[in-house]
């Protein structure tokens, strides 16, 4: 994250407020869902995959879950803007963002969230979804992620893409059982 003064504005904004309305906002509002899912805890379960594909495939694992815990942060202030409509006009996101912005974002780590993004999105999807319409954006979204995999090979051939894919098989392949399941 930016760096932090220990001589801090008493009177400036606090971007942390603005960021607790993650909680509120909702996702997948043209996609007919059985469960709600908010934009905060989206980026929770993004920034799990990403600590797990980054340690995978030897990528900064740190920087990578800090980006993804903020990689939709402008939705605090746009509400969930559905994929197809996110090429619009960009938001000064660093002034809003104040010392919370994460600058400097390498290619990596943008590239690791991203498929965790998807990913994320394509489980909530498997398990959440109830239309044919949201078959149809899930195969889309899953057509988006193997592509987009498949080019970090050539992109990015210092790291351990296939140890990654194991990965990423075993969080999208494994939705049902848990350990809780074991105790109820």
């Amino acid at each position: 994250m930016g760096d932090q003064p220990d001589n801090r504005d008493p009177e400036a904004r606090n971007p942390i407020n603005d960021l607790y309305r993650l909680a509120d906002i909702k996702r997948w509002h043209i996609v007919r869902m059985d469960q709600k899912q908010s934009v905060a805890e989206h980026c929770y379960f993004v920034s799990l995959l990403a600590m797990r594909l980054a340690s995978a495939i030897g990528a900064p694992v740190g920087r990578c879950v800090q980006y993804a815990l903020l990689h939709d942060a402008p939705e605090a202030w746009t509400g969930d803007i559905p994929s197809p409509l996110k090429d619009g006009p960009r938001l000064p996101v660093a002034e809003m963002m104040g010392d919370m912005n994460v600058d400097g974002i390498a290619p990596i780590t943008y590239a690791v969230v991203k498929v965790c993004d998807i990913a994320e999105s394509i489980k909530f999807l498997k398990r959440n979804g109830n239309s044919r319409h949201c078959q149809l954006v899930q195969n889309k979204s899953e057509d988006k992620l193997w592509d987009l995999y498949g080019n970090l090979y050539d992109e990015f051939p210092n790291f351990n893409w296939d140890k990654g894919l194991a990965e990423l098989r075993f969080f999208l392949d494994n939705s049902e059982e848990t350990f809780v399941d074991d105790y109820i």
